[in-house]
Protein backbone atom coordinates (compact mmCIF):
# COMPACT_ATOMS: atom_id res chain seq x y z
CA UNK A 1 0.00 0.00 0.00
CA UNK A 2 1.44 3.19 -0.82
CA UNK A 3 2.42 5.85 1.36
CA UNK A 4 -0.27 8.54 -0.24
CA UNK A 5 -3.05 6.54 -0.21
CA UNK A 6 -2.27 5.91 3.36
CA UNK A 7 -1.68 9.62 4.09
CA UNK A 8 -5.61 10.01 1.65
CA UNK A 9 -7.38 7.61 4.46
CA UNK A 10 -5.67 9.76 7.58
CA UNK A 11 -7.24 12.79 6.06
CA UNK A 12 -10.41 11.28 6.09
CA UNK A 13 -10.04 8.94 9.27
CA UNK A 14 -10.34 11.57 12.09
CA UNK A 15 -13.28 13.63 10.51
CA UNK A 16 -15.02 10.07 10.03
CA UNK A 17 -14.26 9.38 13.87
CA UNK A 18 -15.48 12.80 15.26
CA UNK A 19 -18.90 12.14 13.18
CA UNK A 20 -19.15 8.74 14.46
CA UNK A 21 -18.37 8.68 18.01
CA UNK A 22 -16.23 5.61 20.00
CA UNK A 23 -16.17 2.57 16.93
CA UNK A 24 -15.04 -0.65 17.14
CA UNK A 25 -11.82 -0.99 15.90
CA UNK A 26 -12.66 -3.74 13.75
CA UNK A 27 -15.86 -1.87 12.15
CA UNK A 28 -13.60 0.90 11.37
CA UNK A 29 -10.90 -0.66 9.33
CA UNK A 30 -13.99 -2.52 7.16
CA UNK A 31 -15.29 0.30 6.70
CA UNK A 32 -12.08 1.87 5.60
CA UNK A 33 -11.30 -1.31 3.53
CA UNK A 34 -7.79 -2.37 5.78
CA UNK A 35 -6.91 -4.79 8.02
CA UNK A 36 -6.70 -3.77 11.76
CA UNK A 37 -3.26 -3.65 12.12
CA UNK A 38 -2.93 -1.37 9.27
CA UNK A 39 -5.31 1.02 10.86
CA UNK A 40 -3.84 0.80 14.24
CA UNK A 41 -0.79 1.75 12.41
CA UNK A 42 -2.05 4.89 11.59
CA UNK A 43 -4.27 5.40 14.69
CA UNK A 44 -0.51 5.85 16.10
CA UNK A 45 0.84 8.23 13.08
CA UNK A 46 -2.28 10.33 13.76
CA UNK A 47 -1.27 10.38 17.35
CA UNK A 48 1.78 12.87 16.51
CA UNK A 49 -0.54 15.21 14.42
CA UNK A 50 -1.34 18.20 15.52
CA UNK A 51 -0.90 22.27 15.21
CA UNK A 52 2.20 21.41 17.41
CA UNK A 53 4.51 19.39 19.12
CA UNK A 54 4.20 20.69 22.49
CA UNK A 55 1.88 19.00 25.26
CA UNK A 56 -1.63 19.73 24.59
CA UNK A 57 -0.96 20.31 20.99
CA UNK A 58 -1.50 16.95 19.67
CA UNK A 59 -4.26 14.91 18.61
CA UNK A 60 -5.55 12.61 21.07
CA UNK A 61 -7.11 8.94 20.45
CA UNK A 62 -7.42 5.91 22.43
CA UNK A 63 -7.68 2.76 20.66
CA UNK A 64 -6.55 -0.66 21.88
CA UNK A 65 -6.33 -3.66 19.20
CA UNK A 66 -9.47 -6.03 19.38
CA UNK A 67 -11.27 -3.15 21.48
CA UNK A 68 -12.84 0.63 20.63
CA UNK A 69 -11.33 3.80 18.59
CA UNK A 70 -12.22 7.12 20.15
CA UNK A 71 -11.49 10.88 19.24
CA UNK A 72 -10.70 13.26 22.47
CA UNK A 73 -9.79 16.01 21.15
CA UNK A 74 -8.90 16.19 17.05
CA UNK A 75 -6.95 19.66 17.66
CA UNK A 76 -10.17 21.14 14.88
CA UNK A 77 -8.56 18.94 12.33
CA UNK A 78 -11.86 17.64 10.96
CA UNK A 79 -12.99 20.31 9.95
CA UNK A 80 -12.28 21.86 6.11
CA UNK A 81 -8.67 23.59 5.56
CA UNK A 82 -9.15 27.59 5.23
CA UNK A 83 -6.14 29.50 3.83
CA UNK A 84 -5.39 33.27 4.68
CA UNK A 85 -4.34 34.97 1.78
CA UNK A 86 -0.75 35.59 2.61
CA UNK A 87 -0.96 30.82 3.38
CA UNK A 88 -2.69 30.88 0.31
CA UNK A 89 0.28 32.77 -1.92
CA UNK A 90 2.87 30.87 0.21
CA UNK A 91 1.12 27.39 -0.96
CA UNK A 92 0.47 28.81 -5.24
CA UNK A 93 4.48 29.84 -4.50
CA UNK A 94 5.36 25.89 -3.50
CA UNK A 95 2.82 24.27 -5.92
CA UNK A 96 4.40 26.65 -8.39
CA UNK A 97 7.86 25.97 -7.67
CA UNK A 98 7.63 21.96 -7.98
CA UNK A 99 5.96 22.19 -11.40
CA UNK A 100 9.17 23.24 -12.63
CA UNK A 101 11.70 20.78 -10.53
CA UNK A 102 12.57 17.61 -12.16
CA UNK A 103 10.31 15.01 -10.94
CA UNK A 104 8.23 12.13 -12.43
CA UNK A 105 5.41 13.52 -14.71
CA UNK A 106 3.07 12.15 -12.13
CA UNK A 107 3.73 14.44 -9.69
CA UNK A 108 4.41 17.33 -11.86
CA UNK A 109 0.62 16.66 -13.06
CA UNK A 110 -0.67 16.45 -9.65
CA UNK A 111 1.02 19.61 -8.55
CA UNK A 112 -0.12 21.54 -11.51
CA UNK A 113 -4.12 20.43 -10.64
CA UNK A 114 -3.69 21.14 -7.07
CA UNK A 115 -2.43 24.66 -8.56
CA UNK A 116 -4.96 24.92 -10.97
CA UNK A 117 -8.17 24.48 -8.32
CA UNK A 118 -6.19 26.75 -6.07
CA UNK A 119 -5.46 29.12 -8.03
CA UNK A 120 -9.31 28.83 -8.68
CA UNK A 121 -10.92 28.86 -5.45
CA UNK A 122 -8.47 31.63 -4.26
CA UNK A 123 -9.28 35.27 -4.47
CA UNK A 124 -8.17 38.37 -6.68
CA UNK A 125 -5.38 38.81 -4.74
CA UNK A 126 -3.48 35.66 -4.76
CA UNK A 127 -4.85 34.28 -7.87
CA UNK A 128 -2.07 35.58 -9.97
CA UNK A 129 0.52 34.98 -7.84
CA UNK A 130 1.64 31.85 -9.64
CA UNK A 131 2.40 34.16 -12.59
CA UNK A 132 4.63 36.16 -10.85
CA UNK A 133 7.24 33.04 -9.63
CA UNK A 134 10.56 32.78 -11.54
CA UNK A 135 11.79 29.66 -10.41
CA UNK A 136 16.18 30.06 -11.55
CA UNK A 137 18.44 27.41 -11.68
CA UNK A 138 21.82 26.52 -13.31
CA UNK A 139 21.00 25.68 -16.61
CA UNK A 140 20.39 21.98 -17.48
CA UNK A 141 20.49 20.82 -20.85
CA UNK A 142 16.47 19.43 -21.02
CA UNK A 143 17.30 16.17 -22.83
CA UNK A 144 19.68 14.97 -20.24
CA UNK A 145 17.05 15.40 -17.99
CA UNK A 146 14.50 14.00 -19.88
CA UNK A 147 16.73 11.03 -20.11
CA UNK A 148 17.33 10.42 -16.25
CA UNK A 149 13.83 11.77 -15.66
CA UNK A 150 12.87 8.09 -18.10
CA UNK A 151 15.12 6.63 -16.84
CA UNK A 152 13.85 6.84 -13.48
CA UNK A 153 10.22 5.86 -14.53
CA UNK A 154 11.39 3.05 -16.83
CA UNK A 155 13.70 1.57 -14.14
CA UNK A 156 16.46 1.55 -16.61
CA UNK A 157 20.42 1.97 -16.43
CA UNK A 158 22.78 4.75 -18.12
CA UNK A 159 25.54 5.16 -19.58
CA UNK A 160 26.64 9.08 -18.74
CA UNK A 161 29.96 10.83 -19.11
CA UNK A 162 30.66 13.52 -16.25
CA UNK A 163 32.93 16.03 -15.27
CA UNK A 164 34.36 16.60 -11.97
CA UNK A 165 33.79 20.57 -10.38
CA UNK A 166 37.16 21.28 -12.34
CA UNK A 167 35.94 19.75 -15.10
CA UNK A 168 39.10 19.19 -16.43
CA UNK A 169 38.55 15.17 -17.34
CA UNK A 170 35.45 13.57 -18.25
CA UNK A 171 34.91 10.30 -16.60
CA UNK A 172 32.94 7.36 -17.82
CA UNK A 173 29.82 5.98 -15.89
CA UNK A 174 27.38 3.31 -15.74
CA UNK A 175 24.04 3.97 -12.91
CA UNK A 176 21.05 3.06 -11.87
CA UNK A 177 19.18 6.76 -11.43
CA UNK A 178 16.96 6.11 -8.04
CA UNK A 179 16.03 9.93 -7.74
CA UNK A 180 16.39 13.47 -8.72
CA UNK A 181 16.69 16.28 -6.31
CA UNK A 182 16.73 19.70 -6.19
CA UNK A 183 18.72 21.62 -3.75
CA UNK A 184 20.61 25.31 -3.57
CA UNK A 185 20.22 25.73 -6.95
CA UNK A 186 20.89 23.16 -8.41
CA UNK A 187 19.30 20.02 -9.83
CA UNK A 188 21.03 16.36 -8.84
CA UNK A 189 20.67 12.58 -9.74
CA UNK A 190 21.33 10.29 -7.04
CA UNK A 191 21.83 7.03 -8.41
CA UNK A 192 23.77 3.48 -7.98
CA UNK A 193 27.25 4.05 -9.40
CA UNK A 194 28.54 0.85 -10.95
CA UNK A 195 32.22 2.21 -11.12
CA UNK A 196 31.96 3.37 -7.48
CA UNK A 197 29.71 0.23 -6.07
CA UNK A 198 28.09 2.70 -4.16
CA UNK A 199 25.71 5.57 -4.01
CA UNK A 200 26.73 8.62 -5.75
CA UNK A 201 25.07 11.79 -6.50
CA UNK A 202 25.56 13.99 -9.40
CA UNK A 203 24.85 17.12 -10.79
CA UNK A 204 22.77 17.60 -13.70
CA UNK A 205 24.69 20.51 -14.95
CA UNK A 206 28.07 18.83 -15.18
CA UNK A 207 26.62 15.45 -16.95
CA UNK A 208 27.80 15.76 -20.43
CA UNK A 209 26.09 13.03 -21.92
CA UNK A 210 23.28 10.32 -20.76
CA UNK A 211 22.16 7.59 -22.60
CA UNK A 212 19.83 4.83 -21.52
CA UNK A 213 21.22 1.47 -22.01
CA UNK A 214 19.84 -1.99 -22.96
CA UNK A 215 20.06 -3.21 -18.98
CA UNK A 216 17.45 -2.73 -16.14
CA UNK A 217 18.54 -0.95 -13.17
CA UNK A 218 19.38 -3.63 -10.38
CA UNK A 219 17.64 -3.34 -7.00
CA UNK A 220 19.71 -1.61 -4.30
CA UNK A 221 17.27 -2.18 -1.13
CA UNK A 222 19.94 -0.34 1.51
CA UNK A 223 20.67 2.68 -1.55
CA UNK A 224 16.74 3.75 -1.47
CA UNK A 225 16.93 3.73 2.52
CA UNK A 226 20.00 5.57 2.98
CA UNK A 227 22.47 6.31 0.62
CA UNK A 228 24.00 9.42 0.27
CA UNK A 229 20.37 10.88 1.54
CA UNK A 230 22.35 12.28 4.67
CA UNK A 231 24.79 14.22 2.50
CA UNK A 232 21.52 15.96 1.02
CA UNK A 233 19.30 16.62 4.05
CA UNK A 234 19.54 20.29 5.71
CA UNK A 235 21.64 21.08 7.99
CA UNK A 236 20.48 20.09 11.80
CA UNK A 237 21.03 17.81 14.90
CA UNK A 238 22.06 14.19 14.17
CA UNK A 239 20.67 12.04 17.57
CA UNK A 240 20.63 8.36 17.86
CA UNK A 241 17.51 7.09 19.33
CA UNK A 242 16.46 3.55 20.56
CA UNK A 243 13.01 3.10 19.34
CA UNK A 244 10.72 0.24 20.68
CA UNK A 245 9.26 -1.20 17.48
CA UNK A 246 5.89 0.37 18.25
CA UNK A 247 7.45 3.60 17.22
CA UNK A 248 9.50 2.80 14.15
CA UNK A 249 6.83 5.23 12.49
CA UNK A 250 9.58 7.87 13.58
CA UNK A 251 11.93 6.80 10.95
CA UNK A 252 9.33 7.99 8.40
CA UNK A 253 8.38 10.53 9.44
CA UNK A 254 11.51 12.32 10.48
CA UNK A 255 14.55 12.85 8.26
CA UNK A 256 16.16 9.57 9.15
CA UNK A 257 20.01 9.42 7.95
CA UNK A 258 20.02 5.57 9.56
CA UNK A 259 18.37 2.75 11.04
CA UNK A 260 18.94 -1.00 11.89
CA UNK A 261 16.67 -3.57 13.81
CA UNK A 262 18.52 -4.85 17.18
CA UNK A 263 18.13 -8.64 17.74
CA UNK A 264 15.87 -8.10 20.38
CA UNK A 265 13.38 -6.58 18.00
CA UNK A 266 13.80 -3.26 18.97
CA UNK A 267 15.31 0.11 16.44
CA UNK A 268 18.55 1.89 16.68
CA UNK A 269 18.25 5.15 14.19
CA UNK A 270 19.70 8.47 13.97
CA UNK A 271 17.35 10.96 13.02
CA UNK A 272 18.15 14.55 11.90
CA UNK A 273 16.20 17.48 13.89
CA UNK A 274 16.10 21.42 13.30
CA UNK A 275 16.95 22.02 17.16
CA UNK A 276 17.30 20.58 20.61
CA UNK A 277 13.77 22.42 21.71
CA UNK A 278 11.54 19.93 19.03
CA UNK A 279 13.75 17.00 19.82
CA UNK A 280 12.91 16.91 23.56
CA UNK A 281 9.46 17.88 23.03
CA UNK A 282 9.30 14.51 20.80
CA UNK A 283 11.24 12.34 22.69
CA UNK A 284 8.41 13.17 25.73
CA UNK A 285 5.69 12.45 23.45
CA UNK A 286 7.24 9.15 23.06
CA UNK A 287 7.43 8.31 26.91
CA UNK A 288 8.70 4.38 26.95
CA UNK A 289 8.69 4.23 23.14
CA UNK A 290 11.88 6.26 23.11
CA UNK A 291 14.99 7.63 24.33
CA UNK A 292 17.91 9.25 23.16
CA UNK A 293 21.14 7.64 23.45
CA UNK A 294 25.10 7.88 23.30
CA UNK A 295 24.20 12.11 24.56
CA UNK A 296 24.29 13.05 28.07
CA UNK A 297 23.10 16.54 28.04
CA UNK A 298 20.08 15.79 25.78
CA UNK A 299 19.46 12.96 28.24
CA UNK A 300 19.34 15.47 31.13
CA UNK A 301 17.71 18.00 28.68
CA UNK A 302 14.54 15.71 28.64
CA UNK A 303 14.76 14.48 32.18
CA UNK A 304 14.67 18.58 33.24
CA UNK A 305 11.91 18.83 30.97
CA UNK A 306 9.89 16.12 32.49
CA UNK A 307 10.38 16.76 36.03
CA UNK A 308 9.18 20.71 35.20
CA UNK A 309 6.18 19.42 33.66
CA UNK A 310 5.36 16.82 36.89
CA UNK A 311 5.99 19.93 39.08
CA UNK A 312 3.73 22.09 37.39
CA UNK A 313 0.79 18.53 37.83
CA UNK A 314 1.93 19.02 41.33
CA UNK A 315 1.60 22.15 41.98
Amino acid sequence: MSNSESMVRMLTLLPWLRAHGPSEVAEVAEHFGISEAQLLQELAVLTFVGPGQAGGELVDISYEAGGTVAVHDSQGLEFPLRLSTAEAASLITGLTLLTELPTSRDAVAAATSALAKLEEAADAAVSGASAAVVVQHHEVDPVIKSVISGAIESGTRIHMQYAGAAREALTEREIDPLRLLAMNGHWYVEGWCHSAEAVRTFRLDRIVTAVPTDLPASSHPAAEESGSRADMLPAGIDVRLHLLRSAEHITELQACVEHSDLPDGTIDATVRVADEGWLVRLVLALGAEGRVVDDEDLQNAVADRARAALAAYEN
